[in-house]
């Protein structure tokens, strides 16, 4: 009982069971293992199932399995040699499943195996990893400084960012002692007590700014955040500290701040009066010359309005004039007062002043204030001889200007090597040469062979060996030997590399320019003070783009002096090739083509360091008083810092994109009203959806349907990203099915996500990573199907039957109805015509049972042939109609000619009921099998004449065969006076001789050429399967023996035994003969059918060997009636 009870728990364990026997060699070696014993699970957990493998050895039931990478059969033996329990986690490639095994030896030569899959957990781990690895590489490869630390003070991690910036590596920095004695030095106690917090965070912090000190000594501000993000498998606490390094930020903010101070101070100390203002016109500034002027001290003037202090009128009218600063600040664009313009200060005195005001406008162009400059003309009108000298210069600068922008300008180039050999020059220099000195030069010629005057060559040779020498330098001078005329010439080195190979020479005819410069420079150099003021680029470009005036911060921005950038073409000279085109086509569109400025565009511009600087200009059209277009006026903005930004913030964009599309994961980050923001490229696979469907659309969209793991629509509520937001919590490994609306397609996915919060704590956005689990879904769900379904019928398992059996011993369920069930003569139409059609019968009697019963009753398969079934609040009544229907109906299913037969019994638990339900279970088994017992004799004796009558139907010429040999066998029992009823049964041993050939394929019984060995030996089965035939029915089991030996040869050659002489059964002898002659006297497929003297003559020849001697003679003699030799 207890023994029973024993095997009961294993065969209806969950957990994997098998009893082996160990093979050793001669040499005590493992060399195989046998199953002697399996429960249910190892035939879930396998694919083995036990019918096909007990008695044999893992060798024949997995052939290869020893060059496996696991040594499953050496491991086995080492335990059983050493009498040992060991417990190990191993692959199996041919059944493809991980396995927790644990092993014991119970006795000498046998050991037993426990074993769960865990296949699916060791996938699982393999994605854990896989992400672990995603984290990882997302750390490595940020572009700020991380640190992952543990509260046992070790450095998991480092960015690569942490060593670029900070100098230090992992190997550096491996304890949080190493980092904070490395970076912090005389604090390192104080910033680790701050540290030791960390690990106790709730959610994430900002640290505030550190100063470090790095590898190289260098002092950097760090803005430091933290937050705790789990555990190690250790279980020590883990934090993550994420630092900006604001170092450069903190300096440009004290660059700032003195630029700031040096453009006050600037404003402060000029020669002319400064006022700036808010852009409502509030006076912010006033200077020392202004004070003066207006008669208002800084303290009195610092917050009134312009007009109150700034007090003018027309010294032609009388009237007041209009506010300047408030054209300003309106227009935008730079005004100056009308002539005069006269200022009348705080104590009444009148002075005639000259200004001009501009707007102080921030780089996204918003106008925050206006600047004002004014001077005192007071001497101007006591000197009216100087000013009429001035008008007249100023009509001399603008007749000269409307000359130089209406005229093309003629500009000598020309470049030289080191020894003055000419590498190249233009058109305009050749004319110069020949007009000057009279020489038509080539490239190749030497310069100062050229020049005729020994002046000009000297100073030519000085000025040249300035640039050769790496210095650039400008010069005005007079050349020509028989023409003269001054030039302003430019000379810079060319390099290659850092080594001087030449240099270059741009000269401008200026001999009009000279004789009239002195007029021009007063004027000019008031003009440029003014200008100067304006912390962004002033340009003026003729119409052939040559630079006529360019204010300081111009020259600061470029490098150069003034005199090294005014006269040289802006584009040639101070434009990168790459921007060339476009930008030489930005004033094209303005000179050319006429078709109005473009206000706006931006370029790069280089300097001369070589530097690119990328500049914002807006631009403006000047014409002269005749209409005429004379050039363009440019101001630029320096935007260089904020384009790099741009730009690295576009790179760094670009790689977490790539890195997020390089994941296995979807990525979805939603806005805090669950619409998509972005997303990668996994996501729209997963997803089932394309970019333009997803961007913007909220998590309720119709575009998503979302199942839960047991297929049922999941609620808006329970979506992952409303999960986060409505409790502020992460959801992990939280798994749904997500439909595809274009395509009948359902992805399993594990859902991870957090949401990410603002200052205030509320949230932001919503980051929701899925990874794709279909197959594992797929997989647990057919393994949970088969761990409570039969794989061949499909009907609930033992295991299943077993759990039902509990749960519905419950009085709610009563009358209880169980029913057992049991295949008749399932083993003869296995034996016959093989296990294929035994599945049909199995499965056709499972169809018949659902059929029978209802959703509420349990049917099961819970055996080889045997079929269990609970139904709950039954009635005998009832239970008997059911069992009287089932046998009806299974009466007129067939199989192979043979009729389904169900061995049938059942019993019925209540409340009146004194046994309890496993004995109500016995009562029903032991019914069924009285029934079996009442019934299997007929069942089999029936299907034994049945599978006859299949081959004899399917093959006339066996029907035929069967017969004759059966008469003859009679024949040879009369001729040797056996007894009545053994001539009966040699004659019926005739007819069911060859019955086991029902299980022969027909394309080898019909073949008509000669079998091959492999058919041959398929042919030589059917005496052995007419044995398992035969002996299943009690009326034909005599019969077996003669079948099973009937092919025997009396020499021991035969088969399937290799019996010898009279070992053989004596009518097996007999139909040996009989059935030999009536072979060779019919026609058959593969021959021509011998003349009975043909065969009689084949009889004797092969007496003695194959045939029984003294039978072959009976059967010559006294059965054919023929003489013997």
């Amino acid at each position: 009982m207890q023994e029973n009870l024993y095997k009961n728990i294993l065969y209806n364990s969950p957990i994997g069971y098998a009893f082996h026997e160990m093979i050793f060699d001669q040499s005590g070696e493992p060399l195989d293992y046998r199953f002697i014993e399996v429960n249910p699970a190892f035939e879930t957990f396998t694919g083995l199932l036990a019918k096909d493998i007990i008695g044999k050895t893992i060798l024949e039931v997995i052939p290869g399995i020893e060059k496996e990478t696991f040594k499953w059969i050496e491991v086995y033996g080492d335990i059983v040699k050493n009498n040992e329990t060991r417990r190990f986690d191993a692959y199996s490639e041919h059944l493809k499943s991980w396995y927790c095994v644990e092993v014991f030896s119970p006795e000498k030569n046998h050991f037993i195996t426990v074993f769960n899959d865990i296949t699916l957990s060791k996938k699982q781990d393999d994605n854990i990893l896989a992400l672990q690895s995603v984290f990882s590489n997302i750390v490595k490869h940020a572009p700020v400084p991380i640190m992952i630390h543990t509260d046992v003070g070790k450095v998991l991690n480092i960015s690569d960012a942490w060593e670029d910036i900070s100098g230090y590596s992992k190997n550096d920095i491996p304890t949080i002692n190493a980092w904070t004695k490395a970076a912090y030095g005389s604090k390192q106690n104080d910033v680790k007590a701050f540290v030791n917090e960390l690990y106790n965070l709730k959610e994430r912090q900002h640290d505030g700014v550190f100063v470090i000190k790095s590898k190289d000594n260098q002092e950097l501000s760090w803005d430091f955040y933290s937050a705790y993000i789990g555990n190690t498998s250790e279980n020590n606490k883990m934090a993550m500290s994420v630092a900006i390094d604001i170092t450069e930020d903190l300096k440009n903010k004290k660059a700032l701040a003195k630029e700031r101070l040096l453009f006050e101070t600037t404003l402060l100390s000029v020669g002319d009066g400064v006022i700036c203002t808010d852009k409502s016109g509030k006076i912010t500034l006033i200077n020392k010359i202004a004070e003066e002027l207006t008669g208002w001290t800084k303290e009195e003037a610092i917050g009134m309005k312009i007009e109150e202090v700034f007090s003018i009128y027309s010294e032609l009218t009388g009237e007041k004039s209009e506010n300047i600063i408030n054209k300003v600040i309106n227009s935008g664009i730079i005004h100056e007062l009308a002539n005069h313009t006269i200022l009348k200060s705080k104590d009444g005195i009148i002075r005639p002043i000259a200004d001009s005001a501009a707007p102080i406008i921030l780089s996204n162009g918003e106008v925050i204030g206006a600047v004002l400059v004014f001077r005192d003309y007071t001497d101007k009108y006591n000197a009216q001889k100087e000013r009429e000298s001035l008008v007249n210069e100023l009509q001399q600068t603008q007749t000269l200007l409307k000359a130089s922008l209406n005229s093309p300008v003629n500009m000598i180039v020309l470049a030289i090597d080191n020894d003055y050999n000419y590498l190249y020059f233009n058109n305009f220099h050749k004319e110069v040469m020949k007009s000057a000195y009279g020489m038509d030069v080539e490239i190749g010629m030497n310069l100062m062979d050229c020049i005729t005057s020994e002046v000009d060559k000297a100073n030519s040779k000085m000025n040249y060996d300035l640039a050769l020498s790496g210095k650039s330098n400008t010069t005005i001078e007079e050349y020509g030997d028989i023409n003269k005329a001054y030039y302003e010439s430019f000379y810079n080195p060319i390099y290659d590399g850092e080594k001087i190979i030449g240099c270059t020479a741009y000269a401008r005819d200026i001999t009009e320019r000279i004789n009239n410069q002195k007029a021009l420079i007063s004027e000019k150099e008031r003009a440029q003070n003014y200008l100067n003021i304006a912390g962004v680029i002033i340009l003026f470009l003729n119409k052939e783009g040559v630079v006529s005036l360019i204010n300081r911060t111009g020259c600061k921005i470029l490098g150069y002096d003034e005199k090294d950038i005014v006269g040289k073409n802006w584009f040639d000279n101070f434009i990168p090739k790459h921007d060339y085109e476009s930008i030489k086509e930005v004033f094209n569109h303005v000179f050319v083509k006429g078709n109005g400025i473009i206000d706006k565009h931006e370029n790069s511009i280089i300097n001369a360091k070589g530097e690119e600087r990328y500049i914002s200009w807006y631009n403006s059209i000047l014409y002269d008083q005749d209409g005429e277009l004379i050039g363009v006026l440019s101001s630029g903005e320096d935007i260089t810092e904020s384009k790099l930004a741009e730009d690295k913030l576009r790179i760094s964009e670009n790689r977490y994109k790539e890195v997020l599309n390089s994941l296995e994961a979807g990525i979805v980050i939603h806005a805090n009203d669950t619409r998509i923001i972005s997303f990668n490229k996994r996501a729209e696979v997963i997803l089932g959806l394309e970019y333009d469907e997803l961007r913007g659309e909220t998590a309720n969209s119709k575009k998503f349907q979302f199942v839960d793991t047991n297929y049922q629509k999941l609620k808006h509520e329970k979506y992952p990203v409303n999960i986060i937001i409505s409790t502020k919590k992460p959801v992990k490994n939280y798994i749904i099915g997500i439909k595809h609306i274009h395509e009948d397609k359902l992805f399993w996915v594990s859902v991870n996500g957090v949401p990410i919060y603002n200052e205030d704590n509320s949230i932001n956005e919503v980051v929701v990573s899925f990874i794709d689990i279909t197959d594992e879904k797929v997989q647990q769900d057919e393994i949970k199907y088969l761990s409570s379904h039969d794989y061949l019928t499909e009907l609930y398992n033992r295991r299943f039957f077993a759990k039902k059996y509990g749960e519905l011993d419950n009085k709610k369920y009563y009358p209880l109805g169980i029913m057992m069930i049991d295949v008749n003569g399932l083993k003869i139409i296995n034996d016959a015509f093989g296990h294929e059609v035994g599945d049909i019968a199995l499965r056709k009697a499972a169809k018949l049972l659902l059929e029978a019963f209802g959703d509420a009753d349990v049917v099961c398969r819970i055996g080889g042939d045997e079929f269990a079934i609970i139904i709950p609040n039954i009635s005998e009544e009832k239970l008997e109609i059911i069992t009287e229907t089932i046998k009806t109906k299974s009466q007129k299913s067939n199989v192979e000619n043979i009729s389904l037969s169900l061995a049938i019994g059942y019993a019925i638990k209540d409340e009146k009921s004194k046994e309890s339900l496993d004995e109500v279970l016995k009562l029903a088994e032991n019914q069924m099998y009285r029934h079996k017992l009442s019934e299997s004799i007929s069942v089999r004796n029936n299907a034994i004449k049945a599978i006859l009558k299949t081959l004899t139907n399917k093959y006339s010429e066996e029907r035929i065969h069967s017969a004759k040999v059966s008469l003859l066998c009679k024949h040879m029992g009369v001729a040797l006076a056996l007894k009545e009823e053994e001539i009966k049964e040699l004659e019926l041993a005739g007819m069911y001789h060859d019955i086991g050939k029902i299980s022969i394929p027909d394309a080898i019984l019909k073949k008509p050429q000669k079998l091959t060995t492999e058919e041959f030996n398929i042919i030589k089965t059917h005496p052995e399967i007419s044995y398992q035939i035969l002996k299943a029915a009690d009326e034909y089991s005599d019969l077996a023996v003669h079948a099973l030996y009937h092919h025997e040869r009396w020499d021991g050659n035969g088969y399937p035994a290799q019996k010898k002489g009279k070992d053989i059964p004596l009518f097996s002898r007999i139909i040996c003969i009989v059935d030999a002659f009536e072979a060779m006297t019919s026609d058959r497929v593969y021959k021509e059918k011998f003349t009975e003297e043909q065969a009689i003559m084949e009889i004797i020849r092969c007496s003695g060997t194959q045939f029984d001697p003294e039978l072959a003679r009976v059967f010559v003699e006294k059965v054919l009636k023929a003489d013997w030799n």
